[in-house]
Order: C-alpha cells, then structure tokens, then sequence
C-alpha cells in the first residue's frame, strides 16, 4: 500500500489557532490583518474588533515601548532578523499594562512582506519574578544589615554555606572557611558538641518544630566565644529533612553580663570574696556532707576585727575599706585551696575548713591567723595594726 501524506485543510488550520491558548498575529503595514480571539483576550479587546477597525501595533503598545516595537518589526521585515522574538510592554484597551512576549516571522502576504507569529502574556511570570527579586534583594539587605551570621545545610550533598559575617564572628577571612560541616562542628567546645548534635538531630527528626541553642566555638584567635544558633529544616513530600538554615548571634558580651551578675550575686563587691548567701550555701553543703561520709570533717571560724570602728573613724572610709581588702587576702593565704573565704559584712569574715584528717587543723589555722595579723598594714603610708578575734566551730561525725 503506498504512503500518503495527510493534508489538513485551512479550516482544520483556522480552528487549531482561533482555539489556540496564544495569541496569534499577522502584521502588515503596521496593522493587524488578522489576530485571533487570544490575541483579543491579552488586550481586552471583543472578538473581531481589533482586525474590523484597523488597529495597529502603536495602539496597542506602551507609549515609551512603541520604538522599541517599531525597530524589530522593521529589521525582521527588511531581513536583518532571522528570528522576532523580544518582550515588550502593552496597552489594553481598558489603557491599563499588560507585559507580553512575542515571536514572529517574515512572509509575503497578498504581494507584500509582512509578520505572521505568536504572543504570550507574561504579565503574572514577570510579577512572580519581580516579587521573588524584590526578596531576594530584602533577604540580602537583612543579611547585610544584620549582625547575625548565616548558614545553609544541603544534607543531600553534604555542603553548607556560610555568610562573610557568619565567618566574620570567628574571625575568618572569607576564603578561611571552606563548605564542609565540620568547618562548624569541629570548633564547637567539647562540653557543648553533644548538646549540639543532639538539639539538631531532635530538630531534624521532627521532635522539636525548631532548633534553638546556645554553645562555644572557638574563635581564630584561640579564645572561646558564646553563639546562639537557631535554624529551621525544608522537608520533601516525605517529611525528611533535605535542608536546614539559619542564623548565629554572637552572645559572648550577654553571657559575659549573666556570668558577672551571678559572680556579683554571691561575691562581696568590695573583697572579692564569697558573699553571705555564697558562704551559707557551702555550709550546707558541708553538712551534706558530714551524713554521707563518715570520715568528713568540716570546720567554721567567724572573726572581726578589733576596733575597726576606730581606724574607720579615725583614717576614713576610703582606708578602712583598703583595709578590710587586706584582711580578705591575708585570710586566704592562711587556707588551703577548696577551703571558703567569706566576708559577711562589716568587718565580719567566716571560713569554711573542709575535708581535713587532723583534727587539730581549725586550731592550726586560727593560729595562722594571729601570725599573718602580726605584722601591720601598710595603706598609702600608713601603717596599720589589725588583730582578730576568732571563734571556732566543729563539725565532725
């Protein structure tokens, strides 16, 4: 049987285009010979009006496009384009902006050279990319304003990403830290690594909607420095993480702050020395002790200092307290490290002995005590005798 060629006729080739979802066109002279009702539709024009009154490419066209238009038309026509295809904006008939993309090719019609092609409306595709630039450029303005560093794990591929302020806050040039995981994992403190690890994969596995932690990382120049890092997964259709980002506070001045302000809650302010509240606690704790272990030992000395009230009066505030400084350090070479210094106002000092074998250390030590006070203070060239009195307590199993 031989091969034939099926032909469609011009009404199946009519009905494919006044059915198609693109607009199609033929121009000549700067006139639409023939559009079809898609064309009309993008321009919001009725079926038919656009070809019955001769409307041309310039009605239909953005004034400050209309150049633009008239250029490419005339080199396709004059043959210096092969192929018609650009974007321009367009007016519908309403006079409102619709954004279009056109395509289109030289032919001869009726004895004169005209363009026969398609349009599309890309009006809604240019607002999605505009919108998605418009964020774009607002994330990259945040990022850059923000004092917070940026991190992006691809956990297909192993590989993360890490903002010039992210390496910045560890004290890193841009080409120091490379985009592997452990470029982060491995500077964490070792104290926090499984913390870390554990608050991720929590997050990861769907536990914890985000991640939220605090930890150290060691920064370029050795010290450690405190970061909070929080972060949020992408998950497929599946549910299984496939990415995390997020960002990285630098907190070392808030802990800084925190550590002092606990530091100062139990401290005297003027000594250094544990405070009341400080010293009572050990005390407890001492006789915790004392009903766990029976071979602990712990001892209490309260002291003053003699006629402090006096050199107060007599030298002034300002020495006085020079003073009290110098019982405080006198106090603490007289005991062993682990033992407890306290100042509980005034001139009011207590020590907490702890963990001793000989029973006759409290006693031991208050005379130590009396020996350190033998020789005088000097404060700003004044010499100043400080005695003490001392009591002693036990507490022995």
């Amino acid at each position: 049987m031989p091969h034939s060629t099926l032909v469609p006729s011009e009404d199946k080739f009519r009905a494919l285009v006044e059915q198609s979802i693109v607009g199609c066109y033929l121009i000549r002279d700067g006139i639409y010979v023939y559009v079809n009702p898609k064309f009309e539709e993008i321009f919001g024009y009725a079926p038919g009006e656009i070809a019955a009154n001769g409307i041309g490419v310039d009605d239909v066209t953005w004034p400050a496009d209309r150049q633009l238009v008239r250029e490419n038309l005339r080199k396709r026509v004059d043959g210096e384009l092969h192929d018609l295809r650009y974007e321009f904006r367009g007016k519908r008939k309403d006079g409102t902006l619709v954004e279009v993309e056109v395509h289109g090719s030289r032919i001869d019609f009726e004895g004169k050279p005209a363009v026969i092609g398609v349009l599309l409306d890309i009006t809604e595709r240019r607002r999605v990319e505009r919108a998605m630039r418009d964020n774009e450029e607002r994330y990259a303005l945040a990022a850059l304003g923000s004092n917070d560093g940026l991190w992006d794990w691809d956990l297909r591929a192993g590989r993360m990403y890490f903002s010039a302020r992210w390496k910045a806050q560890l004290g890193a040039g841009e080409a120091e830290i490379g985009d592997k995981p452990d470029e982060w994992f491995t500077r964490v403190h070792a104290d926090d690594k499984e913390r870390l690890r554990a608050a991720l994969a929590a997050h990861l596995q769907g536990q914890v909607p985000h991640l939220e932690i605090e930890h150290r990382v060691r920064h370029f120049d050795g010290r450690w420095c405190w970061m909070l890092v929080r972060g949020a997964a992408v998950r497929d259709a599946e549910g299984t993480a496939v990415r995390v980002a997020g960002s990285q506070s630098d907190i070392s001045a808030r802990k800084e702050s925190e550590e002092k302000l606990a530091h100062d809650s139990l401290h005297d302010a003027l000594t250094g020395l544990p405070n009341r509240t400080l010293f009572f606690d050990r005390l407890r704790q001492a006789m915790a002790f004392v009903q766990r272990r029976s071979d602990y030992r712990f001892s209490v000395l309260f002291l003053d200092i003699d006629r402090f009230k006096t050199v107060n009066e007599s030298l002034g505030h300002m020495l006085g307290d020079q003073l009290l400084v110098r019982v405080g350090q006198r106090l603490l070479a007289c005991v062993k490290p682990g033992d407890t210094v306290a100042r509980l106002g005034g001139d009011e000092f207590a020590m907490l002995l702890e963990d001793f074998s000989d029973a006759e250390e409290p006693l031991r030590a208050a005379e130590r005590i009396h020996a350190a006070f033998a020789a005088p203070h000097d404060l700003n060239g004044t010499e100043v005798f400080a005695s003490a009195s001392i009591g002693v307590a036990l507490g022995f199993p």
